[in-house]
């Protein structure tokens, strides 16, 4: 991050010393590092570019100011795209349009040859940002009703609806929204709208992840722990283990952060003892605004952990919806879509866990060969869910 951040104020403060000062006796823009009779326009550009890049005024920018501009930003909002800093990227996409489309606006004004004809290119830079910030999120008509709402004219709707349409579809063509891209480079789990069409004939069975850590209604603190310092996963089912061949009968879900809040609290006892469930306030405010690690809490010693159990029936998610392993693969992908899911435990005519479904097996399937042959998913087993 510090890396960047000098790159960008290099740029940013050490560029525009490179341009010499011009003289403009029809305009004087904002005071700078030139006399009262001139002005830096590259230093105009840079500092100000919001205020002037679509302003009306005559003799502001020269081409090199603005090429230099649109480069220099869109390589810094490149850089910063991809940080973990609140860096966002609708005003620089603004302003690189916004400086694109001002260069489109003085070609234009330079080589019209209409007498009498006078070409405004600060509505080239109006309609430039507009169909970059078009280009990058694929918003259209929302983003029309911002930009006439900001300039408070109806004359644009036309050319600005235009030039949103015009980059939607051309970005559509070449590559998905840069948002996608960006959750996806950032592995988080965002679902396309809609199912790949050719997986209707596969089944949640072979994109499932076999091995499952499941943990029991009433289960050893020792063991509790080593699942937790040994998987990332997010859920866990929650199962009975009955014996006689009912292993691993499905009785609801439990996630990481309910068991970390648990162990914070001491809710386990020795066995033969109960306690109550504490259900309260206190309770839901910490599993929502704290983010636990194992590091952070208490544990009793190693060698009590055997002897200490924890109940978890009145913390877990009884309600949580399985599929049983017949279920098909588009449906399970819609469930996960209308319901917001983040795992799906698969069971079999038994209510036994066989295996459980998370959103990074759906979005890391893949397919292969002319009769869609199927291959594991990329995360395939591993600590994901």
């Amino acid at each position: 991050v510090m890396i960047v951040m000098t790159i960008c104020a290099i740029i940013t403060f050490g560029l525009p010393l490179f341009f010499t000062c011009q003289s403009t006796a029809d305009i004087h823009t904002v005071p700078n590092v030139c006399d009262n009779e001139g002005t830096n326009t590259t230093i105009d550009t840079f500092y100000f570019c919001e205020e002037l890049l679509f302003s009306r005024a005559t003799g502001l920018f020269h081409f090199p100011p603005l090429i230099v501009h649109l480069i220099s930003y869109f390589i810094m909002a490149a850089l910063t795209s991809g940080l973990s800093v609140a860096a966002g990227l609708f005003v620089p996409m603004m302003l690189v349009g916004g400086s694109m489309g001002r260069i489109v606006g003085k070609i234009v004004e330079q080589f019209q040859r209409f007498p009498g004809k006078n070409i405004d290119p600060s509505i080239y830079a109006l309609v430039g940002a507009a169909a970059m910030m078009s280009g990058f999120s694929r918003i259209t008509i929302s983003l029309c009703v911002i930009v006439i709402e900001l300039t408070e004219n109806t004359q644009y709707l036309l050319p600005i609806l235009l030039a949103v349409l015009v980059a939607k579809f051309v970005g559509d063509a070449i590559s998905k929204p840069l948002y996608e891209e960006l959750a996806a480079i950032k592995s988080i789990p965002l679902l396309e709208y809609h199912p790949p069409t050719f997986a209707f004939r596969v089944g949640v069975t072979e994109v499932m992840s076999p091995d499952v850590q499941c943990i029991d209604v009433k289960d050893s603190l020792d063991r509790i722990v080593h699942i937790l310092q040994s998987t990332n996963h997010n859920g866990f089912p929650v199962v009975d283990n009955k014996g006689l061949g009912r292993e691993k009968t499905f009785r609801g879900i439990i996630l990481r952060t309910q068991l970390m809040v648990l162990l914070d609290r001491q809710q386990y006892q020795p066995p033969g003892l109960e306690t109550a469930a504490m259900l309260d306030n206190e309770y839901y405010e910490t599993l929502m605004n704290h983010k636990w690690s194992l590091e952070d809490i208490s544990l009793p010693p190693k060698d009590r952990r055997h002897d200490l159990y924890m109940d978890v029936s009145d913390y877990m998610d009884r309600s949580h919806p399985v599929v049983q392993q017949s279920f098909s693969f588009i449906e399970a992908y819609r469930l996960f879509q209308t319901q917001g899911l983040r795992h799906l435990p698969v069971v079999d005519d038994l209510m036994q866990v066989t295996g459980i479904l998370t959103r990074h097996d759906l979005l890391y399937f893949h397919f292969f060969d002319e009769r869609q042959s199927v291959i594991q998913p990329a995360f395939y087993g591993k600590d994901l869910i």
